[in-house]
């Protein structure tokens, strides 16, 4: 599929580079003071996995996406 992201995807590393970049990501938000409490006991990698699904269906890079909706996740 055909996307203006797609060169940007490719660069930070397809789907692997992706989901490795929210893990950092996440892995800081846990740290910080104002929001570590939103990930108290939470599985951040599995985070950042929902989050690259969704992430690259929004890029229009994949046609669907499987996770939660915004509104329940």
């Amino acid at each position: 599929m055909t996307s203006p992201f797609s060169k940007i995807f490719d660069e930070a590393g397809g789907e692997d580079g992706v989901e490795k970049i929210l893990n950092v990501f996440y892995q800081t938000m846990a740290k910080d003071i104002l929001l570590s409490h939103f990930f108290v006991n939470k599985d951040l990698a599995h985070i950042a996995h929902q989050e690259k699904g969704f992430m690259v269906k929004a890029m229009g890079l994949w046609k669907t996406y499987h996770g939660k909706s915004l509104s329940h996740a």
